[in-house]
C-alpha cells in the first residue's frame, strides 16, 4: 500500500471520530450547522470506505501478480532472494564488527 494513502487513510479516520465526538460533546447547540456537519462527516466515512475497499483490492491485485510471477520464473527470485541475503547478511556482519570495536 502507498505509504501517503495510508497516513490520508489514518487521518481520515481521526478527522471522523473527532468530529463525532464534537457532535456528542456540543452537538445540540450547533443547531442547524449541526445538520451540515453530520452529512459532511456521513459523506466522509463513505468516502473512507470507498477508499478502504480500493486500497484493498490494489493490494491484492499487487500480490496476485507477485504470486503469478514468482511461479512463471522460480530461480529468478531465488536468485534475488539469495542476492539480497547475502547483502543483508554482509551488513549485519559489517555493522555488529563495528560495534565490537
Amino acid at each position: 500500500m502507498d505509504v501517503n494513502k495510508e497516513r490520508l487513510l489514518k487521518d481520515m479516520r481521526q478527522v471522523v471520530a473527532q468530529t463525532q465526538a464534537l457532535l456528542e460533546a456540543g452537538g445540540e447547540k450547533l443547531g442547524k450547522t449541526r445538520e451540515s456537519v453530520v452529512e459532511h462527516l456521513e459523506a466522509a466515512k463513505d468516502s473512507l470506505v470507498d477508499l478502504e475497499r480500493d486500497l484493498e483490492r490494489g493490494a491484492r491485485r499487487t500480490a496476485r501478480r507477485i504470486h503469478h510471477y514468482a511461479e512463471d520464473n522460480p530461480w529468478e527470485v531465488a536468485g534475488v532472494c539469495l542476492a539480497v541475503g547475502l547483502v543483508l547478511g554482509a551488513v549485519l556482519g559489517l555493522a555488529a564488527g563495528q560495534r565490537r570495536d
